[in-house]
């Protein structure tokens, strides 16, 4: 089984966001590495990134393709038999058995709750299971719209 790793992080002189492969340095410096084709072979580039920005793709993607990162934001549609619930979110972490697993909370809490402790993001987004569903990401932990996000998408 083959599985694309990829982390991204905030670039610490601009705050844009880089993807790649992460370095980290003796100093507690984190880079985003990169490899760029060139004439005469590769040229690899790094760019240091915030240490607590950085976050690893889960291999998921949301309802429109957008992979879901660690601190992602999700936005879900319950998808239960008869019943649709409008105004889920999620927050993406990694759980104590390194997966990857969500919280969640409604929209206009305060606080996130780990009552999903034992679900994970596979079982989030797979349409296999018996619940599932229709997730999109939203923004991430480390952006300070989600609030105006989350009121936005209450409709």
């Amino acid at each position: 089984m083959k599985r694309e790793i990829e982390f991204r992080g905030k670039r610490k002189d601009n705050g844009e966001w880089v993807y790649g492969g992460v370095s980290f340095a003796k100093d507690g410096a984190v880079f985003i590495v990169n490899t760029v084709k060139v004439q005469l072979g590769h040229m690899i580039y790094t760019q240091e990134v915030i240490p607590e920005t950085v976050g690893q793709y889960t291999g998921h993607k949301d309802k429109n393709g957008t992979k879901i990162f660690e601190d992602d934001i999700l936005k879900g549609i319950a998808n239960k038999g008869a019943e649709t619930y409008n105004s889920i979110l999620f927050k993406v972490y990694v759980g104590v058995d390194g997966a990857f697993r969500v919280a969640q909370k409604y929209l206009n809490q305060d606080k996130w709750k780990k009552s999903f402790i034992n679900k994970t993001v596979n079982s989030l987004v797979s349409e296999k299971t018996k619940h599932y569903y229709f997730v999109e990401v939203i923004g991430n932990i480390h952006e300070g719209n989600i609030k105006n996000k989350e009121e936005n998408n209450e409709k």
